[in-house]
């Protein structure tokens, strides 16, 4: 059997929050067999963010998404931001998700 010629990238940052500001829950199933309507898919790569430790419910998604449905799974550690209230000028640092679908390669 031939494989497809279509790759998938998943941010799931992106697919999560605008499920949530619409009211929708996206069923992995469904949305993997809409995007192989015009022909099958081969490659799906999913990015994500994971809290320390991460949530029971992600851990079972993300195997879920791996085992079941032959995805690759690319999860990274949230990152660090510095934010400063400008009400009272406190500084803190708060756990953010960004750029985990661009890897970075310095060149030395």
């Amino acid at each position: 059997m031939a494989r497809g010629r279509t790759i998938v990238f998943i941010d799931n940052s992106n697919v999560f929050h605008g499920q949530m500001s619409v009211g929708w829950r996206i069923d992995a199933r469904k949305l993997h067999a809409y995007l192989a309507k015009e022909g099958e898919i081969w490659q799906t790569y999913f990015f994500a963010s994971v809290s320390d430790p991460p949530r029971f419910q992600q851990t079972n998604f993300y195997n879920f998404l791996k085992n079941e449905m032959r995805y690759e799974v690319l999860l990274y550690e949230l990152g660090r931001k510095t934010v400063k209230c400008f009400e009272c000028g406190n500084v803190r640092q708060v756990r953010v998700e960004k750029g985990v679908d661009v890897v970075w390669r310095p060149k030395c």
